[in-house]
């Protein structure tokens, strides 16, 4: 249990990568993030250059409430508050978005001709200031599109050319056609009258004209922004981004004035019903009116009646208190009746009540001006959007409630008003039958001079109301006060280019960090000595990587930039420990022969030592032959026995015999007749000779073990070169027979998830004694720290390279 925990632990070491070893990682490759920042800042100021600025511009608007009326009282006013806000200020702004006042900017302003200039790096827009000409599309339809290129001069000549549009078949035109300014011209497009602008000069370069349909030309300038400027204000903050700061500033500028001029047509819509209500009484009452004088004189005539009223002076003035109040309810009635009627009327459904009626009940004053702000609210939708607005049906739906309302206020005001006048008219009567014995005929004549002074006093009543509402009409305000104008900075907001840079800066260090990050990330192999420290294998040493390539200073350059990586020693028959020599490699070795010395002083002469790996290509023969060489050295007498059997590596140093081990195990030959030298060296081989077809049987051989006690007779070290071990049973045979067992490890070359499997075998002494050496580490980055690893290094897992026949 405690072994697998062991196990587990040192697994998950060995598959972490600690940010410190990272670190040493960018340290050493600082030019990659030096490369790396040149190319993300070059990038960041390219796209800056290629970016048209885009500037922006605003303004603040106060919404008036020009409807409340003045006699509501705080407490009406405080619970209009909230509808104000969430109701009024939300349809003004979308009315400020509507296309229909986009549309009217666009035409006003022109805006559906673009012009632009080719510049270093980007198109420049021409507006305004910078607008030295205009192209006049004199056949063009608002659903047309065309674009081609003026060229002039400052004498008033100009070249019109690369024609296109969707009126022209094919789509383009090769046509050049040339005129003067203000002369209309005949192209492919049409006709095209070119004019000169206030501002004109000679940019010597062609501008290129865009003329695009009306459709689109109001969707591009669709798009100002319109919100609150907080929750508890009714302040409007208008704002547009545009490549022409001037442009903005005009479209933000005829947008307010265009939204003022449709709220004030729609404001004298009412006044305007109203007068026509009002003319049109006018003229009935004064034909009544004028019956009734005729009927007072021609009864005067006829009946010689005199206008003496002394006698019944006091019924009089009685009477005519009763005539003044019945007049007023008759007035209040007449009207009540009369607008009770629009109101009812299914063909005058949409049509606007008159106000200022003369009703004298101040609630439905009030609700007929609800009522008409409704219908003029509902009009707008009609005419901005379609009849699914749900908008509209809402709208639709709290104006047909607010009609029911007024009809029951206008029924209760006229019954409670018929009462009055029953109540006066019973009154009347009984001050008529005290005047019983008044002449018949001045009771007549009273009669119709009440009848006379109501129409007089009706006829005075509209009059006045007509004056009030050519006043009102004169001198109506706009709906919206501005108190900002379109101003801004001249700074652009697009692109930004501190963020920018900031951005490219921050990728040029993230890009080789995370690639870096990355790869040691996915490097699953040893990458160093620090893989291997939760082993509890002695250590004995390392050996470095290097080839004779790595002399020059240009291989070193290429190298370090991660251009080239250390390539496989070229010549395995090469040893490279040599006498009185102080390279890195030779000290390597020396290390390594002191740290086995040590690590065998007690076996005495005839140490047997089998020289193993996990994987092909770590480099056993060349570790095996030149430790074998540094012992000879010093005057030890050693042998290095070849009992690779299938791929016979060490057999490569002394030209591959055709006898040897092979032959003598099967019996064919004697030692003495099998042992080579290597070249002029005291150091002794045993090759491996004929390859045998059975390695495996030949190992079980008891010729094996004679084998190995004469060697153990005769030399002071024995080298046994095995082949890895887990993927043949020669190296499970061999170690039978041996002291020790040198494990070497290849950097770059080993898994880290088989270093557990390698802790196991020293734990459970498979292979007797063992000792673990580290092959092939990368000396280029040791001056960075002892927890750098060399990488870069490939290999092919797995025992297939093996050669199992002759080579």
């Amino acid at each position: 249990m405690t072994e697998n925990a062991n196990n587990a632990a040192l697994a998950e070491h060995n598959n972490g990568v600690e940010l410190q070893d990272i670190l040493y990682l960018c340290l050493s490759r600082w030019y990659w993030f030096l490369i790396s920042l040149v190319i993300c800042l070059g990038l960041g100021v390219f796209y800056i250059l290629r970016t048209p600025p885009i500037y922006n511009r605003s303004a603040m608007v106060l919404i008036k409430d020009n409807e409340k009326s003045k006699n509501i009282s705080i407490d009406q006013q405080l619970a209009q508050i909230g509808a104000f806000s969430s109701s009024r200020v939300q349809n003004e702004i979308l009315t400020f978005q509507s296309p229909a006042l986009t549309q009217y900017v666009v035409k006003h302003l022109g805006l559906d001709v673009n012009y632009s200039v080719e510049g270093v790096f980007h198109t420049h827009t021409l507006y305004g200031r910078t607008l030295p000409i205009k192209v006049q599309f004199l056949s063009l339809t608002d659903e047309d599109a065309a674009s081609l290129e003026v060229s002039y001069d400052k004498s008033g000549n100009f070249q019109l050319s690369h024609f296109s549009s969707n009126t022209i078949e094919g789509g383009t035109s090769d046509r050049v056609v040339k005129g003067r300014f203000r002369q209309v011209v005949n192209t492919p497009v049409g006709r095209v009258m070119v004019v000169a602008t206030e501002h004109f000069e000679d940019f010597g370069k062609p501008i290129q004209v865009y003329r695009s349909t009306m459709q689109n030309a109001v969707a591009a300038y669709n798009r100002v922004s319109v919100d609150l400027a907080s929750k508890e204000s009714e302040m409007l903050n208008l704002s547009l981004s545009d490549v022409s700061p001037e442009r903005a500033e005009d479209v933000l500028n005829v947008l307010i004035d265009a939204y003022n001029d449709s709220w004030l047509a729609d404001k004298n819509k009412i006044a305007m019903s109203t007068s026509k209500f009002i003319n049109e009484r006018l003229r009935v009452i004064e034909s009544e009116l004028g019956n009734v004088d005729r009927k007072i004189s021609s009864y005067k005539s006829a009946n010689l009646v005199s206008n003496n009223e002394a006698a019944s002076q006091l019924y009089l003035q009685q009477n005519a208190a009763n005539a003044d109040k019945m007049m007023t309810l008759n007035n209040q009635l007449y009207m009540v009746r009369y607008v009770g009627q629009m109101v009812r009327n299914d063909k005058q459904k949409y049509e606007l009540l008159p106000a200022n009626s003369g009703i004298n009940a101040q609630a439905i004053e009030n609700m007929i001006g609800d009522y008409n702000a409704a219908l003029l609210q509902r009009n707008k939708l009609v005419m901005n959007s379609s009849q699914s607005n749900p908008l509209l049906t809402e709208t639709e739906d709290r104006i047909n409630k607010q009609r029911q309302a007024i009809i029951a206020s206008l029924n209760n005001l006229r019954i409670t008003l018929e009462a009055q006048l029953s109540s006066l008219a019973s009154q009347e009567n009984a001050l008529t039958s005290k005047m019983a014995q008044a002449p018949n005929q001045d009771s007549y004549l009273n009669s119709i001079g009440r009848e006379q002074n109501v129409k007089q006093a009706l006829y005075i009543f509209l009059l006045q109301k007509r004056e009030e509402n050519e006043l009102s009409i004169a001198f109506t305000a706009y709906n919206t006060r501005v108190v900002t104008p379109p101003t801004g900075s001249n700074r652009p907001v697009s692109p930004v280019k501190r963020n920018i840079l900031l951005v490219a800066f921050g990728l040029g260090l993230v890009i080789p960090f995370g690639l870096f990050y990355l790869r040691e990330t996915l490097d699953t192999r040893v990458r160093g000595r620090k893989d291997l420290e939760k082993l509890s294998i002695p250590y004995v040493g390392e050996i470095p990587h290097l080839n004779a390539k790595q002399e020059s200073w240009g291989y070193k350059l290429l190298l370090r930039l991660g251009l080239r990586k250390n390539q496989e020693r070229s010549d395995n028959s090469e040893i490279v420990v040599k006498p009185q020599c102080t390279d890195t490699i030779n000290e390597a070795f020396r290390v390594l022969r002191s740290n086995f010395e040590f690590c065998t002083n007690k076996y005495g002469k005839g140490i047997v030592t089998m020289v193993v790996s996990a994987n092909p290509g770590s480099g056993k023969t060349f570790t095996t032959m030149n430790l074998a060489m540094s012992f000879c050295i010093k005057n030890k007498k050693v042998i290095v026995v070849d009992l690779d059997l299938r791929k016979a590596a060490v057999s490569i140093f002394v030209n591959r015999p055709k006898f040897g081990v092979a032959n003598y195990l099967n019996g064919q030959c004697m030692l003495h007749e099998v042992t080579c030298k290597y070249g002029d060296s005291n150091l002794h081989v045993l090759p491996v000779g004929t390859m045998p077809p059975n390695p495996t049987e030949l190992l079980y051989d008891d010729r094996l073990s004679h084998l190995i006690a004469d060697l153990k007779a005769e030399y002071d070290y024995i080298f046994l070169d095995c082949p890895p071990v887990e993927i043949v049973a020669d190296a499970s045979i061999i170690s039978h027979h041996v002291d020790l067992t040198l494990f070497v490890v290849r950097a770059h070359l080993l898994e880290r998830t088989m270093l557990p499997e390698i802790e196991d075998f020293y734990r459970s002494s498979r292979y007797p004694n063992m000792l673990l050496m580290l092959n092939g580490t990368d000396e280029t980055y040791k001056s960075y720290g002892s927890h750098r690893y060399g990488y870069r290094y490939g290999y092919r897992y797995g025992y297939g390279n093996y050669n199992y026949g002759q080579s």
